[in-house]
């Protein structure tokens, strides 16, 4: 049978550990999910790949080499870290992968250094809002990061936090005069409740974000017929703001 992200078979999120083929590169990542209600995380369903991840994973390695390399570029709420490692790999000038949970900190280092990539990827506790983490990231990064990173941040578990999310966003990413770059925050997402993900687009719009869809054509495989749904899409947005 065919290797298939979306396989029905099994519930990937218990896997204690899963591999990830994503570019030129197998990825070995570890998960530790628990059946406390939370996922196994503090701050809730951190510890394991979500299907946003691997979407944006995914395309990261077809589509975003231009954008990553050279590139300041930083994760929130990365959770295990597989965008973040799968980034480090496309020659950018610094990762920084963030959470707001200090057990997903850890065990994104971990997945880094079981990938090689321990020197590459940086990964530190951020809590969106918090002044004094934005403070710190900017000084570790040498600079604002030229791009965000970003999966299933939007989702109803996290709806009380997206004013924060936004600020943090709207902080870290607002371009410099002298900046060469267009800022970009990529965010995946698959919907769950619909609310709270309302809420986070109409906000960034009325901020004058600019906000482009993804084509369908540039998903792996195994996502576009899902993007298409319309119950529980899973899509991908670029927002930019000039």
């Amino acid at each position: 049978m065919p290797f298939s992200f979306t396989s029905p078979f099994t519930d990937p999120l218990k896997l204690p550990e899963r591999f990830f083929h994503i570019g030129e590169r197998t990825h070995r990542i570890k998960q530790a999910w628990k059946a406390d209600g939370r996922g196994g995380t503090r701050l809730g369903f951190g510890a394991s790949v979500y299907n946003g991840s691997i979407l944006l994973a995914n395309w990261l390695a077809s589509h975003g080499k231009t954008l990553i390399a050279d590139a300041r570029v930083l994760e929130l709420g990365a959770g295990v870290g597989l965008c973040s490692i799968l980034s480090a790999t496309l020659s950018p000038k610094i990762v920084v992968c963030t959470d707001g949970d200090e057990e997903s900190v850890g065990l994104a280092k971990y997945n880094a250094e079981c990938n090689g990539l321990g020197e590459s990827v940086h990964c530190c506790c951020l809590r969106w809002g918090n002044e004094s983490d934005m403070e710190a990231v900017v000084e570790s990064m040498g600079g604002k990061p030229d791009v965000i990173l970003a999966a299933d941040v939007v989702a109803g578990p996290y709806a009380a936090a997206i004013p924060s999310l936004i600020h943090t966003v709207e902080t870290l990413l607002l371009p410099s005069p002298s900046s060469l770059r267009v800022p970009t925050f990529m965010l995946a997402y698959q919907r769950r409740d619909g609310e709270s993900e309302a809420t986070f687009f109409s906000a960034m719009e009325s901020r004058g974000w600019d906000c482009a869809l993804v084509p369908r054509k540039e998903l792996h495989h195994d996502f576009r017929e899902m993007s298409g749904d319309t119950l529980r899409p899973l899509r991908l947005y670029a927002f930019t703001k000039r």
